[in-house]
């Protein structure tokens, strides 16, 4: 078993090189009118603009700008970093985290060291986890904060539900306090929502979650539009004007839509399970975000494959 996902993992970095050769790279050069990348560009842009420390963290550029610097912005050398990092978990958004400067291929390693933690309970291994998501996400620093306090918490009182509905109740009091923070993130997010979700709901659930309390209501709504709503716009997959957001993301949609059908038909939906439990709490912070993009939950995607992948070690 080993061998043959070895064979899968070579396979997969191998077949890599050809797009990235023929597309990725040449339209990062631009040379060609095809975006295979999200922010690439504009975090190079960035990094070269020297921004203040402060504002790399607000907006969460801490460490592809450390990357892109570190590594002289040869998009090659990212390549081969990025590969480095690597695991197999096959969908478009990992083929297509390989060839740029992302924070996806970063929170890729987080989780796993994260579930890694899980099994060992170091505490070294978790102040270097905390450090490294400070470097990726402020949303990454407080989800692993969040797992801690459940690990804590469940020493003490064991009710899991009353634990999440804590963190939305938290999340729906502290958006509204700290909305000053956000004020730029909402407007930038709102240039761009309706070119990709396209319904025009989402704006709406920004504003209700802007509300004391708003978050409780929001936060349904908004986790099945950010993970499943590209799939209304599945008829312009083959546009590729929009290479990025018609077909990338819109493909990473449908695997959410069939990773959670099949948990559902296979009854793994448990709050007992562990993995289940600190995916819902991945969830409750990432939805925060008023931006659009099925790509801040890739974590996601990663915790939801390794559920499908493991033995039920109860019932209930």
């Amino acid at each position: 078993m080993v061998k043959k996902y070895s064979f899968l993992v070579i396979f997969f970095l191998f077949f890599s090189v050809v797009p990235f050769y023929f597309l990725a790279y040449p339209s990062l050069m631009g040379e060609i009118d095809i975006q295979a990348y999200s922010d690439a560009l504009t975090y190079e842009r960035l990094a070269k603009e020297d921004f203040d420390e402060q504002v790399n963290i607000a907006f969460n550029l801490l460490g592809p700008i450390t990357i892109l610097k570190f590594l002289n912005y040869n998009y090659i050398f990212v390549y081969i970093f990025n590969c480095l990092v690597f695991f197999i978990f096959i969908n478009p958004m990992t083929l297509f985290a390989l060839f740029s400067v992302n924070k996806e291929i970063l929170l890729f390693l987080d989780v796993i060291l994260l579930l890694i933690f899980l099994k060992s309970r170091n505490i070294f291994l978790f102040v270097f986890i905390m450090l490294f998501s400070y470097f990726i996400k402020w949303q990454m620093l407080l989800f692993v904060l969040a797992v801690y306090g459940l690990l804590l918490c469940e020493k003490i009182y064991k009710n899991r539900l009353l634990y999440l509905f804590g963190i939305l109740l938290f999340l729906s009091i502290a958006f509204p306090l700290l909305l000053g923070l956000f004020e730029n993130v909402i407007a930038v997010s709102f240039l761009d929502t309706d070119k990709v979700s396209g319904s025009g709901i989402f704006p709406k659930l920004i504003e209700l979650q802007s509300q004391p309390g708003g978050y409780i209501l929001a936060f349904p709504l908004k986790i099945m539009q950010l993970l499943f709503g590209l799939i209304g716009r599945s008829y312009l997959l083959f546009d590729w004007s929009d290479f990025w957001n018609n077909f990338v993301q819109t493909i990473f949609s449908f695997t959410f839509f069939f990773l959670s059908t099949y948990l559902i038909y296979k009854k793994r939906i448990n709050i007992q399970n562990d993995i289940l439990y600190i995916a819902i709490v991945f969830s409750l912070i990432f939805a925060l975000s008023p931006i659009f993009s099925v790509r801040y939950f890739y974590p996601l995607y990663i915790l939801l494959s390794v559920l499908v992948s493991q033995k039920l070690e109860f019932k209930k």
